[in-house]
């Protein structure tokens, strides 16, 4: 599987991604994501900012992660298990088709990799409360919890982990 940052051209994949994720979660009762998040104009600004990384497995793009340094707001009073600087993992999916081949495996090991070829050693993320899919992945790749936040105009609490890299 090809790695590599995204770029405008992907945004139209991108979106049949989320359009087919969101359906999930919608039948999950997993409201993270909607029809007002993500939007075309958040995977342009991750574009711009070359935070946008997507995965690509027989030349279809099949995956994204967004990694950067913002973190929001409400993270602030939350008991992370470091003080250390970190990158943050944002906007993380896999295309349905492309599942049980390990797509998301390769993608976070991606994360791991550039979070330490950035000069980082500590991960941050969060996911709501009710995407238990996400919850089970993060623990299965050493991410610790570290707290619950509420987002504004969200109903369900967002979990936060946290990963040191070795």
């Amino acid at each position: 599987m090809e790695i590599r940052l995204g770029t405008i051209a992907d945004i139209a994949a991108i979106m049949r991604i989320v359009d087919s994720v969101v359906k999930e979660m919608k039948a999950g009762g997993n409201f993270q994501w909607n029809a007002s998040y993500p939007t075309d104009e958040t995977f342009e600004q991750d574009i711009a900012a070359n935070s946008l990384h997507v995965g690509v497995l027989d030349e279809e793009l099949v995956s994204f992660i967004t990694l950067d340094t913002n973190q929001p707001a409400e993270y602030d009073p939350i008991p992370w298990n470091d003080k250390l600087p970190a990158i943050v993992l944002h906007r993380f999916a896999v295309a349905p088709k492309a599942r049980r081949q390990r797509v998301a495996e390769r993608m976070e090991a991606f994360a791991s990799e550039h979070t330490r070829a950035q000069g980082f050693r500590y991960i941050r993320t969060d996911t709501n409360s009710a995407n238990t899919v996400m919850q089970r992945f993060l623990a299965s790749r050493d991410y610790q919890f570290a707290g619950r936040l509420f987002f504004p105009k969200c109903d369900n609490p967002f979990f936060c982990y946290d990963k040191i890299l070795k």
